[in-house]
C-alpha cells in the first residue's frame, strides 16, 4: 500500500521540469481502489445549463465535485431532446470538460434539485442536491 503513493507522487528535487515521468492524463485513486469521477453540477432552467455556482471566472471548478464510480457509473439517458442538445453544445463549447467527467443536469422538481443516474450494476439513482446539505444519492 505505502508504494503506490510513492509511485505516484512527484519528485521535490527535480522541480516543475516536466522530464520526470509525470503524466498529467494519468489518474490516481484518491483511495487505493477507489475510482472516482468529477461531476460538474448544471442547473437546468429556461432551456440553459448553467453551473450551479454562476458567478465568477471559475464557477465550474466551484461548481464541480467528486464521486465513488462504484455509486455513480454514469448519467441516466436523458429523455428531453431540448436538454441532451444543451448538454452536446456545452460539452463541445467548453475545455474543461473530458471524457471521465459527467456534467449533471439538475432539474428544480417538488422543493429539490434532482438528477439521475446508473451504478455499477446499471441500476437507477436519484441525485440530488442542496446547497446546504450537499449530494445525495438514493437507489432505487
Amino acid at each position: 500500500k505505502k508504494c503506490a503513493g510513492i509511485s505516484s507522487s512527484l519528485r521535490l528535487e527535480s522541480g516543475y521540469s516536466g522530464t520526470e515521468g509525470w503524466d498529467e492524463e494519468a489518474r490516481i485513486a484518491t483511495r487505493l481502489g477507489e475510482e472516482t469521477h468529477t461531476l460538474y453540477l448544471a442547473r437546468w432552467e429556461h432551456g440553459e445549463l448553467t453551473p450551479w455556482r454562476n458567478e465568477g471566472r471559475y464557477r465550474w471548478d466551484l461548481s464541480s465535485l467528486r464521486v465513488n464510480q462504484q455509486q455513480l457509473q454514469e448519467l441516466a439517458p436523458l429523455v428531453d431532446t431540448a436538454l441532451q442538445q444543451a448538454l452536446d453544445q456545452l460539452r463541445k463549447k467548453e475545455n474543461l470538460f473530458d471524457e471521465d467527467s459527467f456534467i449533471l443536469p439538475l432539474i428544480f422538481n417538488d422543493q429539490c434539485w434532482k438528477g439521475t443516474g446508473l451504478n455499477d450494476k446499471g441500476k437507477p439513482v436519484a441525485i440530488i442536491y442542496d446547497a446546504k446539505s450537499g449530494l445525495e444519492l438514493i437507489y432505487e
